[in-house]
């Protein structure tokens, strides 16, 4: 192996993030081709799924109307309607699965051919492996291993969210200030954006140890994967104790960065849950805009107004900023 550098280069969720993403796309999508075709498809599944969440999430309210009046043929025809929905929401969900793992197949496939032609232009492979590693430690994983879980979250985790974000927040603002006004849109989005600085300022030291803890088990892998290679010349020189104390040691480098990425880990998880869960009563604390300070519901029955307050447009508002943020 190269000359290792003992000075460790610390990655942060901030401004140069963006940019190494904008590098990364250029490599994703090298030219108009399959990648580009199932970002496209991926897009039009989720754009028609969050239509037909729409649609469905309005049935339960008209099926409480409907049997709040005790109208038989309402409810059937609801029922009917509700079922059509959901059936056609799951075939949406089956294909935009499907076009996000095309998508990341695609993906990977432009990565790892870039990266390995990278990697043998030059001999960099030998300079890597020989001569200076340049900071780049354990190739071998950069190429196989991180590849696969980078293509792997950005398609089927990532992409989807981003792709439909603009187009489900924009209909639903539209939506809740219908119902609430102004207040209540100021009340989601506020909520939203301390949200997301709270996670920026608790994500940043999670970024730096995860890509710490990432290193270790490249570290640790390599060196079990060295002592595979010369067993025979370890046996030879009776190097077992000396091979079996920089196992450890390796190993406990590699469990003492887990141990922190956990601590600082803690508190995120702490937030993501309250962020989550409060967003659900949040969203009934925005309707009492309407029905109690404004009122412009006062003059409907009781069954209309449960309608109305069952309908999903604020709740799944909230829904979409929770995926942004998570």
């Amino acid at each position: 192996m190269g000359k290792h550098r003992r000075d460790e280069k610390d990655f942060h969720f901030d401004y140069y993030f963006f940019l190494r993403l904008a590098d990364i796309s250029r490599i994703l999508f090298p030219r108009i081709e399959w990648a580009t075709f199932f970002t496209f498809a991926t897009l039009f599944f989720a754009i028609a799924s969050e239509v037909l969440t729409f649609l469905s999430g309005m049935v339960p309210g008209r099926i409480y109307q409907a049997l709040a009046d005790k109208s038989k043929s309402e409810f059937w025809h609801i029922f009917l309607i509700g079922s059509i929905a959901y059936i056609g929401k799951c075939v949406l969900i089956a294909l935009k699965s499907f076009t996000s793992w095309q998508l990341y197949l695609s993906w990977r496939k432009n990565a790892v051919i870039k990266l390995q032609q990278c990697y043998f232009k030059n001999h960099a492979y030998y300079k890597i492996n020989n001569i200076d590693d340049y900071g780049i430690d354990n190739p071998d994983q950069r190429i196989t291993q991180d590849t696969e879980r980078m293509c792997n979250q950005l398609a089927i985790n990532i992409m989807p969210s981003i792709l439909i974000g603009p187009f489900v927040i924009a209909f639903y603002t539209y939506k809740t200030y219908v119902s609430t006004g102004g207040l209540g849109i100021a009340i989601i989005y506020g909520y939203f954006f301390v949200g997301a600085f709270i996670n920026k300022f608790l994500m940043s030291p999670m970024v730096k140890w995860n890509a710490r803890v990432e290193k270790a088990e490249g570290d640790f892998r390599y060196k079990h994967v060295s002592i595979r290679n010369n067993a025979e010349s370890i046996a030879l020189y009776e190097a077992e104790p000396f091979e079996q104390y920089e196992c450890n040691r390796i190993f406990m480098i590699l469990w003492w960065r887990q141990f922190k990425f956990m601590c600082w880990k803690l508190p995120n998880l702490f937030w993501q849950q309250f962020y989550d869960y409060y967003g659900g009563i949040l969203s009934y604390a925005v309707q009492f805009i309407p029905i109690l300070i404004i009122g412009i519901y006062d003059d409907l029955p009781v069954q209309d107004l449960g309608r109305i307050i069952s309908n999903v447009s604020i709740s799944r508002f909230m829904f979409c900023f929770k995926k942004l943020l998570s």
